[in-house]
């Protein structure tokens, strides 16, 4: 059990070729997600990071965790365990779990959970957004720690499983969404006639850093106009993904992609290329190109290079159910949050705060429905 992120570190070298040996190896699990969070986010909580060795002494299973301390009711302590890299901070992450070989990942994960179960020192857990075939709350519950546990519905993240060639897929969507397809070869000759226009992913540490100024800018822009101040307005925030951003593109998972229009930046998606899946995690344009497709434009050029040079099995949009993701995936992954508590005082305690607030939300959604129901006239 490791409890200084000193003897985490020491885990690096080994730390991506077990997540890589995993059927869908998050970005979020990486080591350099890890690290960056934990410089930017983690100083004020303690690691509890669970390793499993075999025989031979390979790394096969570890459970990344810290423990935070949080105050139920604004009053008594509660510590509690949750996943490095997600919670405590602005920055969102989707698809976490223990990491484990994939041969024996069931007793694994039992026998992490085990060993943590029997540690002192926390309260309660609180794993956000967990992958949606995870083995932790069946583990969990096995461990006996389970009287007081909940699993409920996290994010959805549409993703596209991606064919063989660009023509096959846009051959599919011209048979489901004929009229985003058609309007996408208007929008391309439109913005061609008018400007000169050039598709690029973007490497090397001057044109990542230029690349993510663009992407803070536009990104900045595009929410002012409907009166947010947008997540790179933070900074916590910007220099995370500065920093991240330089350290994926020289392990090759950085994926950044721009469309420029006489040679200046009018849209930019940022995500990670890793295991065969292209993840979109962010992406920013020019306001005021927003009726010519910019933003759209640049997706369809993205994908057909995953297809056509990564030769990616996966497009996930990752969390956010906004519409238009529909129109370009036709399924979804769903995250879960798996909480619980521990029997002793502060447990118990900081479990009656979260039922608390559970019906005080289901009340106000209640009663906000009731206010909102029409009076039909006599």
């Amino acid at each position: 059990m490791l409890q200084s992120f000193a003897e985490v570190r020491a885990l690096a070298p080994e730390w991506d070729a077990l997540l890589d040996r995993m059927p869908r190896p998050s970005p979020f699990l990486t080591w350099d997600w890890m690290e960056t969070w934990w410089e930017e986010f983690g100083k004020a909580s303690q690691p509890l990071v669970a390793v499993a060795r075999n025989a031979g002494g390979e790394l096969v299973g570890l459970a990344p965790l810290h423990v935070v301390r949080r105050r139920s009711w604004g009053l008594v302590e509660t510590r509690t365990l949750e996943f490095i890299g997600y919670r405590g901070s602005s920055v969102c992450a989707d698809h976490l779990d223990f990491l484990a070989l994939p041969a024996i990942r069931t007793e694994l994960v039992q026998a992490l959970v085990a060993a943590l179960c029997r540690l002192p020192g926390w309260d309660a857990w609180d794993l956000a957004d967990l992958a949606e075939d995870s083995p932790l709350p069946a583990a969990w519950r096995q461990a006996r720690e389970s009287s007081t546990a909940a699993l409920e519905p996290g994010e959805v993240c549409y993703f596209i499983c991606l064919p063989g060639s660009a023509d096959q897929y846009w051959s599919e969507m011209r048979q489901h969404h004929a009229r985003t397809v058609a309007n996408l070869g208007r929008d391309r000759r439109r913005l061609e006639r008018r400007f000169q226009a050039r598709f690029s992913v973007v490497r090397g540490p001057a044109a990542v850093a230029e690349t993510m100024d663009a992407l803070a800018r536009l990104h900045t822009a595009a929410h002012a106009r409907r009166g947010e101040s947008g997540n790179f307005a933070r900074p916590a925030y910007r220099r995370f993904h500065d920093r991240l951003a330089a350290r994926c593109d020289r392990q090759g998972m950085l994926y950044l992609a721009r469309l420029d229009l006489d040679q200046r930046p009018a849209a930019v998606l940022y995500g990670f290329f890793r295991g065969g899946v292209l993840s979109f995690y962010q992406s920013g344009f020019d306001p005021s190109l927003s009726s010519d497709g910019v933003g759209r434009l640049l997706l369809a050029w993205v994908l057909e290079d995953a297809i056509t040079r990564l030769h990616a099995r996966e497009f996930d949009f990752l969390r956010g159910a906004e519409a238009y993701k529909e129109i370009w995936a036709a399924a979804a992954h769903h995250t879960r949050h798996w909480r619980g508590w521990r029997g002793n005082a502060a447990g118990r305690l900081a479990q009656l705060e979260w039922r608390t607030r559970r019906q005080l939300r289901r009340l106000g959604s209640w009663l906000g429905a009731r206010w909102r129901r029409p009076t039909v006239p006599a």
